[in-house]
């Protein structure tokens, strides 16, 4: 789970440290940093959802396996 944090955290940081670029010194036109922003977002979703489902399911197999819960 530690992985997915670290993907979700450098996502994040790398994204803000572009947009703080792009208020500046603006390295992008307008639409490629629309798009950049929009995949960064969707990335972000997508790691925080997987991250939490691995979470869950590696819960649940453990309390499973310790008897806590019905298989």
């Amino acid at each position: 789970m530690k992985l997915g944090l670290f993907i979700a955290l450098a996502v994040a940081v790398l994204w803000g440290a572009l947009a703080i670029a792009q208020l500046w010194w603006a390295p992008l036109d307008a639409p490629t940093f629309l798009k950049v922003s929009v995949t960064a977002a969707i990335l972000e979703g997508l790691v925080v959802v997987v991250t939490l489902a691995v979470r869950e399911y590696l819960s649940d197999r453990r309390l499973k396996r310790d008897g806590f819960i019905d298989g």
